[in-house]
């Protein structure tokens, strides 16, 4: 059997108080269900299946694995464990743990959280992050990684999951302190993190808060000993960190893999849809779009429009609703594009950026199947009533780029805005390439309306529907709405 160490994360030297992870060879079954293990919480749904393996394990006598055969799914199947800790300093730590995959396509990943007092995540780490992809039929491997608490630290998440089809098995979980680094970063390590702090605080909106002369001590001691970009991955996390605790839940980075699929194909599979309601309302469903492809915007952003024209042309329609409740984002152009004959051609909303002290704004806007001078869709179609009322249909899963969408609608005179509040995720993120091949997203410009009304946080419905009945209460109330009129 041959073992692989794999380096997956970072940390600091200081003396910490944590408790280990508990069953960390998953020998001990839970109480109340013998296919889980003790000390371990799991989720399982869509066709996904996790249970304990005595078959296939790495040592000892059982191993969690989970499986899924259904290539429809879009679930994940994961496990997990909360460990109390409480650091008096920066730290780092390294999670260990052997995988196996089985005819695997999609992703198996090893991960951990790291939340504060009130469970809020400080940071996030993950294979994909660090540009492992685990894929067909391997056998046992050791994979680690580093990562970082500070002192606001008090929880670790850690866990594995699969997304996708196949099969993975974990074992022998393991926690500790990363040894010391006293060696000065490489030079390109070095190098990366410069240029990572630096567009943080020329870009990001929430730069000028920071504390920069303290961040940058921190900076200088989490990159001791590192060496690669993986190694340095963990300093550009602890920044952003420090933007999350900011209030900026939006900028992120997109790991090298996962760039490379947003560039080739949709990575939502989810898909709009349409249908005719009582009274000829035109319902349609807008999902997220996830790429900056050409052939794949072009195809959504048509789509959308097929649908719009086929219900107006075939129908007298009397009033639309968009549904964006499973909106939570990607690419905005082809869903903007794709509603383009709703929205009409006209400005439809700004960014204002901080340059200027917040006082430069870019509008984005729809004209004859292109958003933003970007040609989307070539014969784009035409509303035969624009002047058609349109409820647009809101809640907590639509974000960002959703968001923008939903505030594309506000300000018109026959829109009205129903559901929830959104996600919160109203700022503009421009994409910076890193020298690995991953991609920043960086929070750099609020979002406003066609008539410059600024959104810093969640978008509120025109009207608040409650949804603890058991019937679709959103789309009840926009009917109800369209109705009255």
């Amino acid at each position: 059997m041959k073992k692989t160490f794999i380096t997956v994360l970072i940390v600091i030297q200081a003396a910490i108080v944590y408790s280990q992870i508990k069953n960390p060879g998953f020998e001990l079954k839970s109480d109340t269900n013998a296919n889980v293990p003790q000390y371990w919480n799991v989720i399982q749904w869509g066709g996904y299946a996790v249970s304990l393996d005595h078959h296939q394990k790495f040592e000892n006598e059982t191993a969690i694995t989970i499986g899924n055969d259904s290539p429809n799914s879009n679930a994940v199947g994961q496990f997990f464990q909360e460990v109390d800790i409480k650091p008096t300093h920066l730290k780092k730590f390294i999670i260990t743990a052997y995988i196996k995959t089985e005819y695997l396509n999609g992703s198996a990943t090893l991960w951990c959280k790291v939340n504060d007092s009130n469970k809020k995540m400080i940071s996030y780490q993950n294979m994909d992050l660090r540009n492992l992809d685990v894929k067909g039929t391997v056998d046992w491997k050791q994979y680690h990684f580093v990562f970082f608490a500070d002192s606001s630290a008090r929880q670790l998440v850690v866990g594995g999951l699969l997304y996708g089809t196949g099969h993975v098995w974990y074992d022998k979980f393991n926690l500790e302190d990363a040894p010391p680094a006293n060696d000065p970063p490489s030079g390109d390590a070095k190098k990366y993190i410069e240029v990572f702090t630096e567009t943080v605080k020329k870009y990001s909106i929430y730069s000028d808060m920071i504390n920069w002369l303290a961040l940058n001590r921190d900076i200088d001691e989490l990159s001791k000993g590192a060496q690669t970009f993986e190694d340095a991955q963990l300093v550009t996390n602890y920044i952003l960190s420090k933007l999350r605790a900011l209030g900026d839940n939006h900028s992120f980075i997109m790991s090298k893999i996962r760039a490379v699929k947003y560039a080739s194909q949709n990575t939502v599979t989810d898909k709009a849809y349409s249908k005719l309601l009582t009274n000829n309302y035109g319902y349609l469903y807008i999902p997220g779009f996830g790429s900056t492809n050409d052939t794949a915007s072009v195809n959504f952003a048509s789509n959308i429009q097929t649908m719009i024209r086929q219900l107006d042309i075939g129908h007298t329609i009397k009033g639309w609703i968009v549904d964006l409740r499973g909106n939570s984002g990607g690419n905005m152009r082809p869903m903007i594009a794709g509603l383009g004959p709703l929205l009409g051609n006209d400005s439809l909303g700004y960014f204002i950026s901080k340059q200027s002290n917040g006082n430069k704004s870019d509008a984005w806007y729809y004209k004859n199947g292109a958003v933003s001078g970007a040609i989307i869709v070539k014969t784009p179609y035409v509303l035969k009533n624009p002047n058609t009322k349109i409820v647009v249909l809101i809640g907590p899963k639509t974000a960002s780029s959703g968001e923008i969408t939903a505030i594309s609608f506000i300000g018109k005179p026959n829109v009205k805005l129903i559901g929830q509040p959104t996600g919160g995720l109203t700022t503009g993120n421009r994409d910076f390439k890193l020298s690995d091949g991953s991609v920043l997203l960086l929070a750099s410009s609020y979002e406003a309306d066609r008539n410059k009304k600024k959104y810093l946080g969640k978008i509120q419905p025109d009207i608040l529907v409650d949804t603890k009945t058991g019937t679709d209460a959103d789309l009840d109330a926009a009917i109800a709405w369209l109705n009255a009129i």
